[in-house]
Parts: C-alpha cells; structure tokens; sequence
C-alpha cells in the first residue's frame, strides 16, 4: 500500500483471516527486495514480470505471511494473481492476494472570487480477493 494501513482495513483484512505485519517486521533481505519492486524497469518481458511475482510470493511466505494487499504496476499485478492461481489450483499453498477497492468523493467549494476548487478524496471501500 503507498500508505500505512488504517485500523478499518485492519479489521476488514482480519475478518477475511487476513493479519497484518508491518514492512518492519520482516528480515531487512525480504524489505530490500520490496523496495526493489518500486521502479519495475519497462524493458523487461512478461516472463520476467512472472518470475519476480512467484519470487515475491516465495520470499513473503518464508516470512511467514499467507496473503498480501498489492497495488501498482499493473503486469506484476496480473502476474501476481497468475501466480496464485497456479498455486492454489495445484494445490501448493494458499496465498491470497486482496486489492484494496475505493471511491473517489468529489467535493466543490465555491471560492470567494466566484469560481470553484474541486478536491477528490479517495475511500476505502472493501478488499477484493484476486
């Protein structure tokens, strides 16, 4: 997530049987591997797109963790639900991976020269399982 988790999607994730770790948590080889996920470089294949999201899997469940929240580059994205989906229908393990879902609230203020700002503020609605 690109912000710290909130108390109502910590209880949203632990109904689904989901417990959160904080990124701190875990070894600093498993948060350095993270923060190399930051900048996915644009030059490389979908089978390589497939190989750091089986790799990212392998390396969370070493840690002990049994499901992720994930956003962002979309291939790994996709490439991370592929790699459930294979697992799961093997029956390797169980790894979920959840999505947070949101709502884009408009607000317009009219501003005192006459004209209008208009502010979007995203919130959260639900976690979709991929």
């Amino acid at each position: 997530m690109q912000h710290s988790i909130t108390e109502e999607q910590k209880t949203e994730l632990f109904s689904l049987g989901i417990n959160t770790v904080n990124k701190t948590e875990l070894s600093e080889t498993t948060q350095l591997f993270l923060k190399g996920l930051g900048q996915i470089p644009p030059t490389i294949d979908s089978d390589e797109i497939f190989t750091i999201a089986t790799k990212l899997i392998e390396t969370l469940k070493q840690e002990g963790c049994v499901g992720m929240v994930f956003a962002g580059e979309p291939s790994l994205t996709f490439a991370l639900g592929k790699a459930q989906a294979i697992n799961q229908f093997f029956g390797v393990s169980q790894f979920d991976v959840v999505f947070a879902t949101s709502e884009r609230v408009a607000i317009e203020k009219l501003l005192p020269d006459g004209s209008t700002s208009k502010e979007s503020i995203f919130k959260h609605v639900k976690f979709r399982l991929f």
